[in-house]
């Protein structure tokens, strides 16, 4: 198998690139109070960190907090359309900052095989995607020595299945304590996006945070892959439904009953640039567990 190591290409924009860097900002994250005593996986998401990294290292914080010892970190990602194939990252390692994030290889070309009309990745020749990348270091300082599985999961009513087939094969191949991530952005308005349903300014960051968001937020807490594909779609609320319902189906079959909302935040009121909200995204992470 490949030892290659895929770049790290956001690194040094979207995230630092030296540990203590890294460290500096993510130990500002808090270990947030949730009521779930079990947990196997999160949806977290994959913007710049200081728009989003609290939020994603508190989650996966907390889902290390009750999985410590995971042998295995399976990475949902991927800004696919309904008519892209699933993607599967299948040897080597990714560049981070806290050292390369090994691939378990021999799994990711089985689930590769059995995946219909599946595209490989590899260090040499790849997607850039920032949905698993800005997520890469965390894994690894969190879990430095599991090993990862990154998959691009298509919005479509394969992803939950998508999900269930590769908890099978993981345990098939003497993985016995698999966490799962499901990385997603949440809506994305304004200007920028060329979407303003609830007109600009203030009003419309009103309506995201307490309608739009809110809808999909709730059918993910419900672990209802089927519900947050449709609900995405329909409401623009999600920009990676896909790998959220492969998450969604993955942690059930691992045990899990509900999702638990760790933080809730938009880019706006992280960084608020703007005299007013203008164009600005919505970012939640979810414990995953019982």
């Amino acid at each position: 198998m490949s030892t290659a190591t895929r770049p790290a290409e956001l690194m040094g924009r979207w995230y630092p690139d030296s540990p203590e860097a890294c460290d500096a900002l993510l130990d500002a994250a808090e270990a947030p109070k949730v009521s779930l005593e079990h947990a196997v996986g999160a949806i977290v998401p994959h913007a710049g960190w200081v728009y989003s990294g609290k939020v994603a290292f508190e989650a996966l914080s907390a889902l290390q907090a009750r999985l410590p010892d995971a042998d295995l970190v399976v990475i949902f990602g991927g800004h696919l359309r309904p008519r892209d194939a699933p993607r599967v990252f299948v040897e080597g390692a990714w560049q981070t900052p806290y050292g390369p994030l090994e691939v378990a290889s021999a799994l990711a070309h089985e689930v590769a095989m059995t995946l219909k009309e599946c595209e490989t990745e590899g260090p040499d020749e790849y997607v850039d995607d920032n949905a698993v990348e800005v997520l890469a270091p965390m894994v690894k300082r969190l879990w430095p020595e599991a090993k990862a599985l990154m998959i691009g999961v298509p919005p479509t009513e394969a992803a939950g299945n998508i999900g269930k087939e590769v908890v099978g094969l993981a345990h098939a191949r003497g993985f016995s304590r698999v966490a799962v991530v499901g990385s997603t952005d949440l809506t994305h308005y304004g200007p920028n996006y060329s979407f303003n349903p609830a007109g600009r300014g203030p009003g419309g960051l009103e309506w995201v945070k307490t309608k739009n968001d809110p809808e999909v937020i709730a059918k993910m807490e419900a672990l209802d892959a089927r519900q947050t594909l449709w609900v995405a779609q329909r409401s623009r609320n999600a920009c990676c439904p896909g790998a959220v319902a492969a998450a969604l189906v993955a942690a059930r079959k691992l045990g899990a009953e509900r999702g638990v909302v760790t933080r809730y935040t938009t880019s706006y009121d992280e960084h608020p640039t703007e005299p007013y909200p203008m164009s600005f995204v919505g970012y939640v992470g979810l414990l995953l567990g019982k």
